[in-house]
């Protein structure tokens, strides 16, 4: 068992819903679906990070990569649910989330595109650093609660 996947149940405890989640072995749009009464009522992406909330900000925000980011929102657009990104700040014990789009794949909130070195991790175990494009969100999200896993 996983944070990400003590994250993903307590958020289907706190807001009432059944999660299907996509595998962990090869890269998939998003991290689960959330659904309720068996219809789809959003679509997830959880992240944990060891940095704190403040240390994000200061950097400027939180990163979420561009393709993933696009893969989201057509499915957003697809399934006619919102779009949800979730981090947990471990240092800080605190869960947020952004709405990035509404029911209608429709982005709600500002972006800014950017580019920065990041590291992949791929199947064999390695790391590899690369220039990639990525989002950053604002400074603005919704606070869940402050939990411990």
């Amino acid at each position: 068992m996983t944070l990400e996947t003590d994250i993903i149940t307590f958020l289907s405890e706190e807001w009432n819903v059944t999660p299907i989640r996509t595998t962990q072995s090869k890269f998939c749009p998003v991290d689960c679906i959330l659904t309720k009464n068996d219809n789809f009522v959003a679509i997830c992406e959880v992240r944990t990070r060891r940095d704190k909330w403040d240390d994000v900000q200061r950097w400027g925000g939180m990163f979420l990569n561009y393709i993933k980011l696009n893969n989201a929102i057509e499915m957003s657009r697809q399934f006619c649910v919102p779009f949800l990104f979730v981090a947990y700040f471990i240092p800080d014990d605190i869960l947020m989330y952004w709405k990035v789009t509404n029911d209608k794949g429709q982005i709600e909130i500002e972006m800014t595109l950017t580019s920065r070195n990041a590291q992949d991790n791929i199947a064999d175990g390695k790391d590899v650093k690369r220039i990639r494009n990525v989002v950053m969100l604002p400074n603005n999200p919704k606070v869940i609660k402050k939990i411990t896993f």
